[in-house]
C-alpha cells in the first residue's frame, strides 16, 4: 500500500518488531487486559454474525486483518465451520496467533500489504474485517475492496467494519491531530480513514456492483459506535479481476497507413505489473499470429520506469492487396485487455527503383 509523500504506510507501522503489550495498546487504545480483550471480541462477533451472516459447518472463512487472533480465538469456541484463514501484515502478530490458537481449522498467513490478496478467485464462503480497513490508504483500499470481492465464492457474503465519517469525525479528530503532529515532527505514525455512506454506496454498488448491500450502524453494549457494518454478497456471475498497472500502445500500423509489398509491420509495447499474457494479431477478423513483449524499449522505461524496459513487440503481416482491418489485442495475466484497430491499404507490387 503506497503512501502519499510525508505519510507512513500502515504496513510500515506493523512490520517493525515490538513487544506484545505495545501491539495490544495500538489495537485497543491502551487496553491490554485479557478479559477486556475477550469482551471486545465478543461484542464485535455480535455485530458481525447476525442472521444475514450465519456460520455454516462447511464454511471457509477469511478474516482480513486478523491481528493476534482476538476474534478467531472466540469463534473457535462458539462455531462449527470448516476453516478460517487469518490474513495480517504483522509477522509478530501472526507468530503469536499461530502459537496461541492451536485449532486445526484455523491458520494464519502473512500478507505484504498490497492491493492483491494471496488467494485464488472464488476461495471463500464468507469474509469479515474489523479494526483494519480504516488504516488502509484510501486509494489502495478501493482495490482491496475489489480483491475482497474477487476471492469470495459466487453468492459468498462479507461483513466489513468501516469507519463512519458522520459519527466518527468528532471522536477521531484527536487521532488525526496526533498523526499530523507526528508527521511534521518526522515521527512514524499511521492515520485513520473515514467514509461517508454515500461514498460506500458508490464504491460497492456503482463500481463493484455487489448485491444486497446493507450499510448499518455498529454498536457496543447497545450504544452506537462510530463505525458502519457493511454487508454485501458477491453476484453469481461477477467477473473476477485483479488490480494491475497495465499499459499498452500500438506504434504501427497507424490508421489509413499504406503498406507496400504486401507486408504490414505490427509493432508497439505493453507491460503489466502482473505480466503480459498475450499479444494477438488479427486481420479482417481472422487470427494471423501472436507476438511477445521480448525486446527493450528504453523510451518506455524512461516514461514508466524499469517495468517498461522489456516491453516491445514486433511482427510482420503478409496481406493481399487491398483494404484490410488489422486488430491487435493485448491481454495481461489479470484478464485486462486493450484492443487497437487500424484500417490499412496494402499494395503488393513494389514501386520501381529510381535509377
Amino acid at each position: 500500500m503506497s503512501a502519499p509523500r510525508g505519510k507512513v504506510r500502515y504496513l510500515d507501522t506493523w512490520v517493525r518488531s515490538r513487544t506484545l503489550d505495545v501491539t495490544k495498546q495500538k489495537i485497543l487504545c491502551g487496553v491490554t487486559d485479557d478479559d477486556a480483550w475477550r469482551k471486545s471480541a465478543e461484542q464485535d462477533i455480535q455485530n458481525i454474525f447476525k442472521n444475514d451472516f450465519a456460520v455454516a459447518s462447511g464454511d471457509v472463512i477469511l478474516e482480513f486483518g486478523s491481528g493476534i487472533g482476538r476474534i478467531t480465538s472466540v469463534l473457535a469456541e462458539r462455531f462449527d465451520f470448516k476453516k478460517i484463514v487469518g490474513l495480517d501484515v504483522g509477522r509478530h502478530t501472526i507468530e503469536y496467533a499461530s502459537e496461541k490458537i492451536r485449532d486445526p481449522r484455523i491458520s494464519y498467513i502473512l500478507y505484504d500489504g498490497g492491493v492483491t490478496l494471496p488467494f485464488e478467485s472464488d476461495s471463500f464462503d464468507k469474509e469479515y474485517s474489523v479494526l483494519t480497513i480504516q488504516h488502509l490508504d484510501r486509494h489502495s483500499a478501493y482495490f482491496v475492496f475489489q480483491d475482497l470481492v474477487r476471492v469470495l465464492k459466487p453468492e459468498g457474503k462479507a461483513v466489513l467494519r468501516i469507519e463512519n465519517w458522520s459519527n466518527g469525525r468528532q471522536s477521531i479528530i484527536e487521532s488525526w491531530s496526533d498523526a499530523a503532529a507526528a508527521d511534521v515532527a518526522g515521527i512514524e505514525h499511521h492515520w485513520i480513514e473515514l467514509y461517508t455512506e454515500e461514498e460506500l454506496r458508490h464504491i460497492f454498488l456503482d463500481w463493484l456492483k455487489v448485491e444486497n448491500l446493507k450499510i448499518e450502524p455498529w454498536s457496543y453494549g447497545g450504544e452506537l459506535a462510530p463505525y458502519f457494518r457493511v454487508f454485501f454478497e458477491k453476484p453469481q456471475h461477477w467477473k473476477n479481476k485483479r488490480f494491475s498497472s497495465f499499459r499498452a500502445n500500438l506504434d504501427s500500423p497507424t490508421d489509413q497507413m499504406v503498406c507496400r509489398g504486401g507486408a504490414c509491420e505490427v509493432s508497439g509495447w505493453a507491460f503489466s505489473t502482473l505480466g503480459i499474457e498475450s499479444v494477438v494479431i488479427q486481420a479482417d477478423g481472422n487470427l494471423k499470429g501472436r507476438s511477445e513483449c521480448s525486446f527493450e524499449r528504453p523510451d518506455v522505461a524512461e516514461e514508466y520506469g524499469t517495468i517498461g524496459l522489456r516491453s516491445g513487440f514486433r511482427s510482420v503481416l503478409q496481406l493481399d492487396e487491398g483494404v484490410h482491418t488489422v486488430e491487435v489485442i493485448v491481454r495481461d495475466k489479470a484478464g485486462a485487455e486493450k484492443a487497437f484497430i487500424r484500417t490499412v491499404q496494402v499494395t503488393v507490387s513494389k514501386e520501381p527503383r529510381v535509377q
